[in-house]
């Protein structure tokens, strides 16, 4: 259907414009006399392609990128009049509700091409609009652009069915290469379904000073549902977990995941290369569950995690390994997962206020577990790590200590549930070795300490700080040795000594 439009009396005076049905339509046009065309879909009339196009004279070298800039059969170049946005059925891409089988392929690539090419000219990018829908493709766009705006209206799931990563927001590698100001996902953002054969649900590198918001309802079996390397100053909304999936499609799901696609790793953050660790960045909001690790957090540094939950992970809920630096983990749930644990800490300088039932420092230095409510909290190694500000022995568990294996641990106030009083740090009861007289016992640890000391024959008690004689002290008596201080004592026949920790 070609309908004339504007044409004047006059036999001399050009056409103006013509209404096409579709974008084959357009294509096949001679454009002699022709300035516009009203293109009334991509395919057919109505199906959210098509719209606005005109002429420009001046251009006779572009390429057809499929939607925005359409060549002619006269090689007159028809482009896009648009308002800052486009959708992606302008470019032809198509959800499952009109086509089951559609794959959108080739056109997201066409929409990732467009953009490059904007961005090569140096002219401002639209925002690109996925409708509410389904779309299903087999080979994943790089929309990894700098500066784009890449937004879902209302839900959209974007349906992955090869064996690469679901969806790619690279901002490429090596070092120094990087793109900022991407923006990939509104409101809930996009939903990202990958089969077991993917072996990424969401890849993101190297992409700084950006915003992302999505979720991954399946990925590879022996990958993640999202790899974050060597991202800085951005903001994720995210989360990988199978709740209300399988309530819209049930025949889609398993057990809430896309066709059982259970990933290993809900989420994996790291470096993109050798020192260019993933710093800076925040995460709200965090939605790991019922995948094997919940949280896999390796070269970082001053990442900040905001609320969230990571609960129901087969193998451990979250692991911070020694390159993970100086984060900070705050109003997070980290309750609920398999016997490994919620928390295993070996990083440095991280700083946690979360819920859990079993928390573990396993190695590293200088970190801190600064509140929340806990069953079991654990130092199992490491150097100077503290533990203070928390409620730990709750009602779910019964009366649980704290363990302290590491060096030098220190420790605040601790509230003990089920004994309903607080606590500096674990309870201790050990005999002392008394070696020959006259025997100095120091107090090595960052806690104060009350030495018992009783029988035998003494003929003196001194108490030293740093060297310093502060005082004698009677003998056979309760003494309290705060940390870095130290008794002296002389005797004829040993007596027995007793050290506690209140």
């Amino acid at each position: 259907m070609n309908t004339l439009i504007d044409q004047t009396v006059a036999p001399t005076s050009k056409i103006k414009g013509v209404t096409v049905e579709n974008i084959a339509a357009l294509r096949a046009l001679d454009s002699f006399a022709l300035e516009s065309a009203v293109v009334l879909g991509y395919r057919s009339e109505n199906d959210g392609g098509g719209g606005n196009y005109h002429i420009d004279k001046n251009d006779v070298t572009s390429v057809d990128d499929g939607g925005a800039l359409i060549v002619g059969a006269d090689g007159s170049r028809w482009k896009l009049l648009h308002n800052g946005a486009i959708s992606v059925k302008q470019f032809g891409v198509i959800s499952m509700d009109s086509d089951p089988n559609a794959d959108n392929s080739s056109a997201l690539l066409s929409v990732e091409l467009f953009l490059r090419g904007e961005l090569g000219v140096f002219r401002a990018l639209p925002s690109i609009i996925f409708p509410a829908g389904t779309y299903k493709y087999s080979a994943s766009p790089n929309f990894g652009v700098q500066g784009a705006t890449i937004l879902n209206e209302g839900k959209v799931k974007l349906r992955y069915t090869g064996v690469d990563r679901g969806m790619i927001l690279d901002g490429g590698s090596g070092a120094g290469v990087n793109i900022t100001g991407l923006t990939f996902g509104k409101g809930q953002g996009f939903i990202i379904e990958a089969p077991s054969t993917a072996s990424i649900g969401i890849h993101i590198q190297n992409v700084y000073l950006s915003k992302i918001t999505a979720r991954c309802w399946g990925a590879g079996l022996s990958s993640a549902g999202f790899v974050v390397q060597g991202c800085v100053l951005t903001e994720f909304w995210i989360g990988c977990t199978p709740t209300e999936s399988a309530r819209e499609e049930p025949g889609d799901y398993i057990n809430g995941w896309y066709l059982g696609a259970r990933p290993f790793v809900g989420m994996t953050l790291t470096e993109s290369g050798p020192g260019a660790q993933s710093s800076y960045c925040t995460f709200y909001n965090w939605l790991g569950a019922a995948c094997q690790i919940g949280m896999y957090v390796d070269s970082t540094l001053g990442n900040v995690f905001l609320g969230g939950d990571n609960e129901y992970n087969s193998s451990i809920g979250a692991v911070f390994t020694p390159k993970a630096i100086g984060n900070k983990i705050k109003a997070m749930n980290f309750e609920v997962n398999s016997a490994g644990g919620d928390v295993q800490c070996a990083g440095f300088y991280n700083e946690f206020d979360v819920d859990s039932t079993l928390f573990q420092f396993v190695a590293g230095e200088g970190n801190r577990l600064m509140g929340g409510m806990h069953d079991q909290v654990s130092i199992l190694g490491g150097t100077g790590n503290y533990v203070g500000g928390i409620v730990y022995g709750r009602g779910i568990s019964g009366n649980l200590p704290i363990i302290d294996e590491g060096i030098d641990s220190a420790f605040g106030p601790c509230f003990q549930a089920q004994e309903k009083r607080w606590s500096m740090g674990p309870k201790s009861d050990s005999p002392i070795a008394v070696g020959n007289s006259p025997f100095v016992y120091r107090n090595t640890s960052n806690r104060h300490q009350r030495i018992f000391i009783s029988g035998g024959t003494i003929t003196a008690v001194s108490y030293h700080r740093e060297g310093t004689l502060l005082g004698t002290l009677s003998t056979n008596q309760c003494i309290d040795v705060l940390p870095g201080d130290s008794l002296t004592v002389a005797y004829t026949i040993a007596p027995t000594m007793h050290r506690s920790t209140p």
